[in-house]
């Protein structure tokens, strides 16, 4: 197959330059996924995913995203450099109640750890965990979120305070959970929680076992679905009128801190792609 691409440089909406580039011997499955960078009048054409090993195996299909594990191992170094999204992308979830509280202070806040760990699932591809709290007298009873919980004292860190979590929740044993990198922490209104979020990896063989007196289900997410997944609204109202923004992953809704977990997360998983 041959492929031509026009590659045109307009200035008043004249055209003042015109590159033809043609691409003899692609596959079907080659084109389109290619990368154009235009910037103070000048085109170059980047790589389409191929061209190298990582981004070959971070592929589309469907127009959807597929990736390996192996394939995001090679991409932590650069998930590891990167800078954060931070609140701005953060508050694309946010409920509006959330937004209210952001000028307001906040006194004797608690201190939570989560982890979205990211392993290996059934046939190769990249996957993360959510879970489904127990029903309990309590403001995130029944929600879905990230395994995680509150800092206790002899906690050496969060991260340490996180590792011990996903121990207690789901029996992931501390010494298969690698840190990639901490992320921007989230404040939960509702149960005046600062929550220190990190990314984290395991490529040992996994076998759960969990605590039902905090885990009522554990929800295995894959990052092609998470990627292609956008936010909708709930269709009910909060008390002023507002709808809140949400996730469906595998047919569970996310919402409130974990659903502005999530947007920075795929925010961080999009940079290290391009």
């Amino acid at each position: 197959m041959i492929l031509l691409c026009i590659f045109e440089e307009k200035r008043n909406g004249i055209v003042i330059r015109q590159n033809k580039i043609f691409f003899f011997g692609l596959h079907f499955s080659d084109i389109g996924i290619f990368t154009l960078d235009c910037w103070g009048g000048r085109s170059r054409l980047g790589s389409w995913l191929g061209n190298t090993t990582q981004q070959r195996q971070a592929k589309t299909k469907n127009n959807g995203f597929i990736m390996q594990f192996h394939s995001f191992l090679e991409f932590v170094p650069k998930i590891q450099e990167l800078r954060l999204p931070g609140l701005s992308e953060q508050l694309t979830m946010a409920p509006a109640i959330h937004k209210q509280l952001l000028n307001k202070p906040i006194i004797n806040a608690k201190k939570a750890a989560v982890i979205c760990l990211f392993y290996e699932g059934m046939h190769g591809e990249t996957c993360f965990y959510l879970i489904r709290r127990s029903s309990y007298p309590g403001v995130h009873s029944n929600q879905v979120g990230f395994p995680g919980g509150q800092i206790d004292p002899y906690d050496q860190t969060p991260w340490e305070a996180g590792k011990r979590e996903l121990w207690e929740e789901l029996g992931i044993s501390p010494q298969k959970v690698t840190q990639i990198r901490g992320i921007t922490p989230v404040y939960i209104p509702p149960s005046r929680f600062w929550v220190d979020c990190f990314l984290a990896y395991s490529t040992s063989q996994i076998e759960l076992n969990l605590d039902p007196n905090e885990v009522k289900e554990v929800i295995s997410v894959s990052l092609a679905e998470f990627i292609n997944i956008k936010k909708s609204f709930t269709d009910q109202l909060d008390s002023n009128g507002n709808k809140t923004p949400i996730y469906t992953l595998s047919d569970n809704t996310v919402w409130g801190a974990t659903a502005m977990i999530l947007a920075e997360i795929k925010s961080i998983i999009f940079k290290a792609l391009n």
